[in-house]
């Protein structure tokens, strides 16, 4: 990392994006039972940092919630007929408390361990955001569905369903 930093650096970078949690395994930014594991975040605040010496800004950037643990157990726990698969991540109160949690949890970490956040440029809470289109409620041609936002959608009708997507 401190020599790709010091080549950013030499090629006048000043941000650098990275994507903790998209390691789909056990060595990710959670453990399997629970949130995040200090020892990530340890390497987090030591790559910000780092970052930081060479006049480089982070971006931290989920590209979904974490493969294991706590986090996506409550975005999918109230999978049904209804919403599966990513659309429970957006469309639903468990999938929006799930990302608040987890980047709550994040921060917090990060606060406890005196992170350098004057050079945390920002955070994407989902990057390359996508719906399901095979998977409920996108899937559905009949029925109603109610949302996180507490609007009742009627699957049946193709505006209804974009702008409940939207």
């Amino acid at each position: 990392a401190e020599r790709d930093l010091s080549r950013m650096e030499e090629m006048g970078y000043n941000i650098v994006r990275i994507m903790p949690e998209t390691c789909g395994a056990t060595g990710c930014i959670t453990g399997l039972s629970g949130g995040v594991r200090d020892d990530y975040i340890d390497n987090l605040v030591d790559f910000i940092g780092r970052a930081k010496s060479h006049g480089i800004y982070t971006w931290i950037a989920s590209n979904t919630l974490p493969d294991v643990g706590r986090y996506i157990a409550v975005a999918h726990g109230a999978d049904n007929e209804e919403f599966s698969s990513a659309n429970s991540e957006f469309l639903t109160s468990a999938g929006l408390a799930a990302y608040e949690s987890y980047f709550t949890d994040m921060i917090t970490a990060l606060i406890d361990r005196d992170a350098p956040f004057d050079y945390i440029f920002s955070y994407s809470l989902r990057q390359e955001h996508s719906f399901d289109s095979a998977a409920p409620p996108l899937s559905l041609t009949t029925g109603s569905v109610v949302t996180a936002n507490g609007l009742t959608y009627d699957m049946g009708d193709a505006g209804d369903r974009m702008r409940m997507v939207d």
